[in-house]
């Protein structure tokens, strides 16, 4: 379970924007009949083929009683387990996560979950008007890579796409969440190593004009600051309300904070750990409360239609 550290001041838009997401949070009752309840859509071109192939239904099946990491171990081979653990694994992981996530909702009888694969063109096979909420977790860096190589759009009007299919499904009033990594991130600044950018130090924080010169091969993505991905939703007609400090990092939260300055004051005190490495943590001790917002690992933005 996830705590959320509540701002000790609550000014009276907040206070608005937190009602306008209570309400937002709640299912869809008014849409059309064949898109009621959730609708989970994960990129896997090829998961008519894989439930199909009896190898993976093996392993399905068989993860209902051991868990997936036994499953896994007991189903495939050691040359498959290492395809598995390398960097081509996001694709297997995307099916197994799909089918593990079908098998839950039978077993929990979940039945208002739409399964819909696809993205690769950054489109969303769903009606206008849809759905009351969208989450996009860690995946609009990741849109560039593949609208790159469909449709010979750049990386920023790729997402520009992929976030103006998002208002067009949701209703009027709806709600994005969206998360995604930050450009200028202290473990970045500081040389850590970028997945996107073929593991190369500094990677995503250097200068545009430099990463392309010292790059021998396109990007594995696209990484945005503070200001610019707010600049992006806008322009793709989103409108954000709210940002999130995810601590001590976004893919193992503990805490959501505000990143308003009064906010951050008000939580710190709490924040044994503010950041995942040693040298980040001590960095993010020491920044002003207002810069905090600015090299947060991941940038946790909430934006209405």
């Amino acid at each position: 379970m996830l705590r959320a550290t509540q701002p000790t001041a609550q000014s009276t838009q907040k206070a608005q924007n937190n009602a306008i997401m209570a309400s937002s949070m709640r299912m869809v009752d008014q849409t059309p009949a064949e898109f009621e309840g959730v609708a989970l859509f994960l990129r896997s071109g090829d998961i008519d083929t894989e439930l199909n192939n009896p190898q993976m239904m093996a392993a399905v099946e068989l993860s209902k009683k051991i868990g997936w990491r036994g499953a896994v171990e007991s189903t495939f081979g050691p040359r498959e387990i290492a395809y598995i653990c390398n960097e081509n694994r996001c694709k297997f992981l995307g099916l197994l996560n799909l089918l593990f996530t079908r098998v839950r909702c039978e077993q929990q009888s979940q039945l208002n979950v739409n399964f819909a694969c696809g993205g690769h063109d950054c489109t969303l096979p769903y009606p206008n008007d849809s759905y009351d909420v969208v989450i996009l977790n860690l995946v609009l860096e990741w849109c560039a890579t593949a609208t790159g190589a469909v449709l010979e759009l750049s990386a920023e009007d790729g997402q520009r796409l992929m976030l103006s299919e998002i208002r067009r499904v949701l209703k009027p009033g709806g709600v994005l969440q969206l998360n995604t990594k930050n450009r200028f991130s202290y473990r970045l600044m500081l040389g850590g190593r970028d997945e996107h950018c073929h593991d190369m130090r500094f990677g995503s924080a250097l200068p545009r004009w430099l990463l392309r010169r010292l790059l021998s091969k396109p990007p594995l993505g696209h990484l945005h600051s503070y200001g610019a991905l707010q600049r992006l939703v806008q322009s793709a007609g989103l409108s954000p309300f709210a940002t999130y400090w995810a601590v001590p990092e976004m893919r193992f939260p503990e805490h959501f904070v505000e990143t308003d300055a009064a906010s951050i004051r008000a939580a710190r005190p709490s924040l044994f750990k503010q950041s995942n490495t040693r040298a980040t943590n001590l960095l993010m001790k020491v920044t002003p409360a207002r810069l905090v917002r600015y090299f947060t690992p991941g940038l946790f933005l909430i934006a209405r239609k």
